[in-house]
């Protein structure tokens, strides 16, 4: 893939502000992208944004914008916002999400699953939405699903059930996007070295063994190691790359050969 791949494309992200957001970021950046970043740590983001647009090549641009991608309004108005001062959008990465405490169903709140969905499920049709409505023929759009979503794990029912609502978003936007010369993807993630997911480790290690459920430690990961951050991103910016041209609906796993 050429260094600049991306060169003059439009790419909106969310979750930029750290984890696999942000080093898809970088990596876009690298390639050539001017980027549209979203997140709702403004202050990380802020960072971010700054960093790259303190090695922008030629033409290149980056604007940040807080935004939380549970509510629909803030999400409409991030990609007006694109339109208005980029004038175009050719691609984009759905990545924000969240991940709630380790809890039995039997015992998970009303508010745990509403903010977890909300994020996870409301916030990727929010934003395939309103890709949908600015996307330019020709263009991909990439959502972070997990092996959590093509599958099942104890203890995280709305995190689960969240996104195996990406895999389905996903493949019903594909469906109705490919008229349009728009791909449409998702890469389901195993264990992802991120302080989401080192926050949700460290939960696991203080519960009682009978607790932690099945899928939740590296023991069902054949290769034995957590993701890196760039590694999800190197997948992510393949399926927005042309060279993809012909991959749409698919839900790609990046796992280490994960035996959950």
């Amino acid at each position: 893939m050429s260094s600049s791949h991306f060169s003059g494309k439009v790419i909106a992200v969310t979750g930029a502000a750290s984890g696999i957001g942000k080093a898809t970021a970088e990596l876009l950046f690298a390639r050539g992208a001017t980027l549209a970043l979203a997140d709702i740590n403004g202050h990380h983001l802020k960072d971010v944004a700054s960093t790259l647009s303190s090695s922008a090549g030629s033409g290149q641009k980056v604007i940040s914008t807080v935004v939380d991608v549970s509510k629909t309004e803030q999400v409409n108005d991030w990609f007006d916002e694109i339109k208005n001062k980029l004038s175009r959008l050719d691609g984009a990465a759905n990545v924000a999400g969240v991940v709630h405490k380790l809890v039995p169903l039997k015992e998970m709140t009303d508010e745990m699953w509403n903010g977890t969905v909300g994020v996870n499920a409301k916030g990727i049709f929010n934003c395939l939405r309103a890709e949908l409505n600015h996307i330019v023929s020709g263009g991909a759009i990439v959502s972070v699903a997990s092996v959590a979503g093509l599958s099942g794990v104890a203890n995280m029912a709305a995190y689960v059930a969240s996104k195996h609502a990406v895999a389905g978003l996903t493949k019903t936007a594909a469906q109705e996007a490919g008229a349009m010369n728009v791909r449409i993807n998702a890469v389901a993630p195993g264990f992802v070295n991120t302080p989401l997911l080192q926050a949700a480790m460290a939960e696991v290690q203080n519960m009682p063994a009978e607790k932690q459920g099945a899928g939740t430690s590296l023991d069902v990961v054949a290769m034995g190691r957590m993701a890196q951050p760039e590694e999800v991103a190197k997948l992510i910016v393949y399926l927005l790359s042309d060279d993809a041209s012909y991959v749409s609906g698919q839900i790609v796993r990046v796992d280490g050969a994960y035996q959950g």
